[in-house]
């Protein structure tokens, strides 16, 4: 088990694609995640700087990383 006093910084938007992630997609990753992690514990991020991406995109790759974690 992922112990109790850590933090899951789960970088599950990719900086490396202009493929956007779907909401349902962050949805089922957090689901899966609270088997093993406390809900109040997890983070989801992107797994990189998103320097080369652009700006558009990212904004769209943001906007379903806040309605996941929101819902």
């Amino acid at each position: 088990n992922f112990p109790e006093h850590k933090i899951l910084l789960a970088g599950i938007i990719n900086t490396d694609s202009t493929l956007i992630e779907k909401k349902e997609f962050i949805d089922e990753f957090i689901e899966k995640s609270i088997n093993y992690v406390k809900e109040e514990n997890i983070y989801v991020t992107t797994n990189g700087v998103p320097e080369f991406l652009p700006r558009d995109i990212m904004d769209k790759k943001i906007k379903n990383l806040i309605k996941g974690e929101n819902e």
